[in-house]
């Protein structure tokens, strides 16, 4: 844990009521953290562990331990992070919440803490059905939004199309936020040389990496893998990176599909070490399907993908739609079946030559748009701009 010492800039203080550890996506956090820190801002992240606390050497984190416990989990540690708030924050800080942490905003405003940011980033999962998920849902979301919105000063958004979803389900107008999308470290997804993969070099790699849970399509890709056509068997393999914790689910269908010696579950790969997984695919994939809760976001694992200079098959949900419709390095699906995804991977396979070379340009296109320090900066110019008169 990096501590930092007595400034005089404006501070952050950033409430992550997770286990950080294990988030297969941190880069949010900690890119936008630094762009913070570059505009003037100290940021210090409160997040909770599963495993063993988090360390980066450029960003203040304290983790805080709590029973892992589902439900219980969250509960906990928002309590606790409260208690550190309480204890080491100063009443001009700017406190970052998640829908989630609303919950304890109440009491932040009482003890004289006014400066409380809601960001909102996703929606939550719609298609949980069981008793836990929607508890979750009503306690994290419909209350805390619905409710506890009012106890924050000033919003972001990710997309436009995401608060527009949300002023719609709690009929709210949104007039004081900000807009800050996914962004990519083009320092740290760039283009590298894919180590010798012996025999495996000689297959065609479509790769994943990021959350492998339900409702995000890597089912509908590993049965389309079970689909190609017998000209293309034995010469595509799919690779997927992500969470250990969701691997179970994911084998049980490779087995069913019966794709055991053509689907790889790579388990989980750190942040830092994802562009040398990039480097190794021919072609990468994002097939999430046509939800509301993807249809509002903003497609950070397909920047990444971009920033590397590699082809990519998509969806056409309207967030992939607003940030790579017309480019030649992506392949669309015709829809969300696993038959609609096949035709697309054996189409990146009969194309790979001409694909591999339109996706040298992709690189530019996030650079010009989507690097971190031009997002980063909306941000940091907004809780500048907002909490001005107070702090100074």
């Amino acid at each position: 844990m990096m501590r930092v010492g007595k400034t005089n800039n404006r501070r952050v203080i950033w409430l992550d009521a997770d286990r950080f550890d294990t988030k297969p996506n941190k880069s949010p956090w900690i890119e936008m953290s630094k762009v913070l820190q570059a505009h003037g801002f100290d940021v210090t992240l409160v997040t909770g562990y599963e495993n063993a606390p988090y360390e980066n050497e450029n960003l203040d984190v304290v983790s805080l331990r709590v029973w892992d416990i589902p439900f219980i989990f969250r509960i906990a540690l928002l309590i606790r992070m409260l208690s550190w708030v309480l204890r080491n924050a100063g009443r001009d800080d700017i406190i970052i919440l998640k829908p989630e942490s609303l919950l304890i905003a109440p009491s932040l405003k009482r003890r004289g803490f006014h400066k409380l940011h809601l960001d909102v980033r996703t929606l939550p999962l719609r298609a949980l059905s069981s008793f836990k998920g929607k508890v979750d849902h009503w306690v994290f979301w419909t209350f805390t939004i619905g409710k506890l919105r009012k106890y924050a000063s000033s919003y972001s958004f990710i997309t436009e199309r995401l608060k527009s979803a949300i002023e719609q389900e709690f009929r709210a107008v949104f007039e004081d936020y900000v807009i800050w999308q996914s962004s990519v470290n083009m320092s740290v997804f760039r283009p590298v040389e894919a180590p010798d993969r012996g025999i495996s070099r000689k297959l065609f790699t479509v790769f994943y990496h990021g959350s492998i849970y339900g409702t995000r399509g890597i089912d509908k890709v590993i049965e389309a893998m079970s689909l190609l056509s017998p000209a293309y068997r034995g010469h595509i393999r799919f690779v997927i990176v992500g969470p250990d914790s969701g691997k179970i689910a994911l084998q049980d269908i490779v087995r069913r599909h019966g794709v055991t010696d053509s689907v790889t579950l790579a388990g989980y790969v750190p942040y830092e070490d994802i562009p040398n997984r990039i480097a190794q695919a021919d072609c990468c994939i994002c097939p999430l399907p046509d939800l509301l809760e993807w249809n509002v976001s903003s497609p950070l694992k397909v920047f990444e993908y971009m920033a590397c200079e590699k082809p990519v098959i998509l969806t056409p949900i309207p967030a992939h739609k607003d940030v790579a419709d017309g480019q030649d390095f992506v392949v669309w699906t015709t829809g969300y079946e696993a038959s609609d995804i096949r035709v697309a991977i054996e189409y990146a396979f009969d194309h790979r030559g001409q694909l591999t070379d339109a996706a040298r340009a992709a690189r530019d296109f996030m650079r010009d748009t989507y690097d971190w320090t031009i997002q980063g900066r909306h941000f940091a110019d907004y809780l500048g701009g907002r909490y001005r008169r107070e702090l100074s």
